[in-house]
């Protein structure tokens, strides 16, 4: 897959709301009341004027062809030694298969995806969920989501895409306390189907801080993965 090669952005929240980004420009959120001096940025006092949309990293043109049931739209090559399944609800939705480090268990059932759990406390929670938004705005939901819980987080973007499909690659750190910090990393996927429904797959990859082998399980998790429509 060819990658346009371009600037991180980074998105530090000091609170639960996270401000956004534009045009890779990094924008801290405001300091909450009580917080310390020490948060403050210090390099420029100018104030910030807040973006006027989502960011567009890795959303590319959509043009929706008719699509025999049944096909496989994605099958990245070489595939993986071991492989898991994650069916979307109902039975137009996409089916993903991602790859699976070595040294991880059995997908188990979680909510509406598949978690897959290994060593150092390292999981992947693969998802796959209907959406009524565009690729842009869906990624921008995900990403406020996925922050709204923590006190303090962070957030970079890369593009993602895969297979003509609009993507994203997110990391970062989430924490709201120095002993509760963990490290993430997610690969979010915007998949149409033949009857005009639109589905967000996600694969989140956490790690408590400095854990060992996050990176290389994350780079595996991360790669890019079958898709199927039915």
């Amino acid at each position: 897959m060819n990658r346009a090669l371009v600037p991180v952005l980074a998105v530090v929240c000091l609170a639960t709301a996270c401000a956004r980004t534009d045009d890779g420009t990094a924008v801290a959120a405001s300091q909450p009341p009580g917080s310390e001096e020490s948060a403050q940025p210090s390099s420029s006092s100018a104030a910030v004027t807040p973006p006027s949309g989502p960011i567009d990293f890795g959303v590319v043109p959509t043009d929706r062809v008719p699509v025999p049931p049944g096909t496989v739209t994605c099958a990245p090559e070489p595939r993986p030694a071991a492989e898991a399944t994650v069916p979307g609800p109902g039975p137009t939705a996409p089916v993903i298969t991602v790859a699976v480090p070595d040294g991880f268990g059995p997908p188990q059932p979680s909510g509406d995806g598949v978690l897959i759990a290994g060593p150092e406390d390292i999981k992947a929670l693969v998802t796959v969920t209907p959406t009524d938004e565009e690729p842009a705005y869906a990624f921008e939901t995900y990403s406020d989501r996925l922050v709204a819980d923590s006190s303090i987080s962070a957030v970079s973007v890369l593009p993602g895409e895969l297979c003509d499909y609009s993507g994203q690659e997110l990391m970062g750190t989430l924490s709201n306390t120095d002993q509760d910090a963990i490290e993430y990393r997610d690969r979010i996927v915007h998949i149409w189907t033949p009857d005009g429904g639109m589905y967000l797959a996600a694969v989140h990859v956490t790690a408590p801080m400095a854990a060992a082998g996050f990176e290389a399980a994350a780079e595996v998790f991360t790669g890019d993965f079958g898709v199927a429509l039915p």
